[in-house]
Formats: C-alpha cells, structure tokens, sequence
C-alpha cells in the first residue's frame, strides 16, 4: 500500500469526523476545541476533540452534571474543560459557605488529584458564570468514541 493511499474506511471515517464538526458549527454556533490533559477521564481524554457551543447553552442554562469549557483567570485566561458541580447557592466545598449568585463550581472527573495535578475549582476557587464559554455537547474524534455527551448526577 503506497503512503499516499488512505484505506476507505478511514477516509469515510474523517469525512464522518468532518461532517459532524461542520453540522454542529452551522446548527449550534460549535467551534471544536482540543482536550489537554487527563482531569476529565474517563469521560473526555487528552487529545479527543469536542464541540463548544454558546448557542445550546444560552437554550438550556446552567445545569450540575454538564461540562463546560470557562476561561479561568488564575489561568492567564486558559481554556479549561470541566463539570459543573455547584451553582448558586450550594455549599462552596472548601469554605462551607454558599455560593455566590454569580458563581459556580468547576471539578474534574478524574479523582486522581495529587498524581495528575489537576487544576480545578478547589484550586482557583468559585469562577464567574460569565467566565464560561459554552457547554460541551459532542466529542468528535476519536471517530470510535464520536457522540453526545449527556449531563451526569454529581455527588
């Protein structure tokens, strides 16, 4: 098989990957966005790529479970992926105290704090909900794990 070739079922399969960035950037104002880093396996790891939306946010609010992808200034503004794990009025799991009515508490999936380092709201604290961008609604690559990310219960 010469380099150049690409099987045909890996040529579909990118053109599927393609597909479903492109229908979810015209339908739901998407931007794809890279994973980097293992705080959120195992529901997103490092190097899949997802669909960001404003639009599908905006429709359907805020919600405990979704992950989103924020801005964190602690962070010079870095892009973060995370769950959302409190909102207004929960219990801010460090202080005690409830949160503000503008705040909400970001936390990884991944449990494996000190061995992986993650940076989340136990370490910048409450965020702004302002600060967040758009939720997380699709992963579309790898092609073998593509699909809707559905919100999840958090304890």
């Amino acid at each position: 098989m010469s380099p150049a070739f690409l099987p045909l079922s890996l040529l579909a399969g990118l053109g599927l990957g393609l597909a479903l960035a492109a229908l979810g950037g015209l339908l739901l104002g998407s931007r794809v966005v890279g994973v980097a880093g293992r705080s959120m396996e195992p529901t997103l790891r490092d190097g899949d790529r997802v669909l960001v939306s404003a639009d599908l946010l905006t429709v359907r609010g805020l919600r405990r479970g979704q992950v989103v992808a924020a801005r964190v200034p602690d962070l010079a503004d870095a892009l973060v992926i995370k769950r959302v794990v409190g909102l207004a009025g929960d219990p801010d799991p460090v202080a005690g105290l409830p949160l503000d009515s503008d705040d909400v508490w970001l936390g990884a999936d991944n449990r494996d704090r000190r061995a992986l380092g993650v940076v989340d709201s136990a370490r910048w604290g409450p965020l702004p909900a302002d600060r967040i961008v758009g939720l997380v609604w699709c992963r579309v690559w790898p092609l073998g794990a593509a699909g809707l990310l559905r919100r999840r219960a958090t304890a």
